[in-house]
């Protein structure tokens, strides 16, 4: 495709390389028909066309040509944030165009003009969540705030909202921290039990190794079951997938490439994910190294041997477990997974293959359920909105056990079972399959 007559007047690095004008060019894709409307969660809230994908691709045209602004503050800027880039849009679109990345690119190029993020926010994104260390003693410091007096003292001295401007207000998002000895890292490499199959690698995420770490256990004793030796490492902890949507490409990309370094040192044959989000935006490393010398042939590598949790199981087989698990579940899947990755029957085969469990039809099972990242907390009370109905589909389905197959969703729906005053479990399917 020829690159367009008119390129972004102000863009940022990367909108102004070859990478980045393909995917402006490829924004010309959209034909605007429309498909996209009834599956967008944004455009659903509010009704307007600004709020679709559609619109936003418009304004991304307008932004390029000169029509309209692109100044921090404007309505250009506020429906970049507004999107969720959950890609359900993508799923529908005749024409193939990549939300994602467009949107991804338009953030990079507003960060260049609303300057450096804030102090919480680099950070955490920065510092916290790439570094195993930094995980720990942030969900210490989350525990010690919420469970003794010493975060009452910090909010009435005012410290807490200087250190993260508006993060009082937000208390009631904050989740569960378990105890120290329930956060413990996994050993770095696991035997497998009986005849040996094969290597794979695991990464236990950043958020999940401190907040979901039974979900993690319940992964490596189920590929450890059967028969796969798991090799771990411990840093960088985190994918990059926050930091593309950010619009911090430039960050995103050094995650990148030091995760495709430690698995290469992992000498594995798959690379497993239990965290939708992840696994979709590793599958996409090529995407993001395209432009980066020696790094596209090893990110192909990486993606072509990355797999879901559930995914890999269907695909190399399991042993299933004999032990009868009599519950009514409901399957949510994760926007990341079902459109990211295209799989969707693969949990739901794990899920049926377990005696006794019966899994009831969910309403609404593919839409977003408003989680996105860090956006329940920049956008909490749109997040709230887009969770509050998904609740009322969930109660609807009779479950008593919602499982889904991604941290930020899991830790999402437990916030909205206690808004809505629901005795509900949330469970990752791995661990449906691991009890047995």
């Amino acid at each position: 495709m020829t690159e367009p007559a008119v390129l972004p007047k102000d863009p940022c690095a990367d909108f102004a390389s070859a990478e980045g004008r393909a995917h402006f060019a490829r924004s010309l894709d959209c034909v605007h028909c429309g498909l996209c409307l009834p599956v967008c969660p944004t455009y659903q809230l509010t009704g307007n066309e600004a709020s679709s994908p559609r619109g936003r691709i418009y304004m991304m045209r307008a932004v390029a040509d000169g029509r309209i602004s692109a100044e921090p503050g404007s309505t250009y800027d506020n429906e970049l944030h507004f999107c969720l880039v959950c890609r359900a849009c993508e799923t529908v679109c005749p024409s193939g165009v990549q939300m994602e990345a467009l949107v991804e690119h338009a953030r990079c190029e507003m960060n260049k003009k609303t300057g450096p993020p804030s102090r919480a926010r680099r950070f955490l994104l920065r510092t916290v969540l790439p570094d195993r260390k930094w995980l720990r003693r942030a969900a210490d410091a989350t525990a010690i705030y919420s469970k003794t007096p010493i975060g009452k003292i910090l909010r009435k001295l005012g410290i807490v909202d200087w250190l993260f401007p508006g993060a009082t207000a937000r208390e009631a998002l904050m989740p569960h921290v378990p105890k120290r000895e329930h956060r413990r890292d996994l050993p770095a490499l696991l035997p497998p039990v009986g005849e040996k199959r094969g290597r794979v690698a695991f990464q236990e995420g950043c958020v999940a190794s401190q907040l979901l770490q039974d979900i993690n256990e319940a992964t490596v004793r189920v590929l450890t079951r059967n028969g796969w030796e798991v090799s771990l490492w411990k840093n960088p902890s985190c994918c990059g997938a926050l930091h593309a949507h950010a619009g911090d490409l430039e960050f995103a990309r050094e995650l990148a490439k030091k995760n495709i370094e430690e698995f290469e040192k992992t000498k594995a044959d798959f690379f497993i994910l239990n965290s939708a989000g992840c696994g979709s935006h590793i599958k996409n490393y090529a995407r993001l190294l395209e432009v980066e010398t020696g790094w596209l042939h090893r990110a192909k590598e990486i993606a072509a041997k990355t797999r879901d949790i559930g995914e890999f199981l269907v695909e190399t087989g399991y042993k299933p477990r004999n032990g009868p698990r009599a519950l009514r579940v409901a399957y949510d899947e994760p926007c990341h997974l079902v459109h990211g990755q295209r799989v969707s029957a693969q949990p739901k085969q794990l899920l049926q293959s377990i005696p006794g469990l019966q899994l009831v039809p969910l309403a609404g099972a593919t839409d977003c359920c408003g989680a996105a990242g860090l956006y329940s907390l920049e956008r909490t009370t749109d997040s709230m909105a887009i969770l509050d109905g998904k609740m009322q589909q969930i109660r609807a389905s009779g479950c008593e056990v919602l499982a889904t197959g991604n941290p930020g969703c899991i830790l999402q729906y437990r916030l909205g079972a206690r808004r809505a005053g629901m005795n509900l479990q949330i469970m990752h399917p791995i661990q449906l399959l691991d009890e047995g």
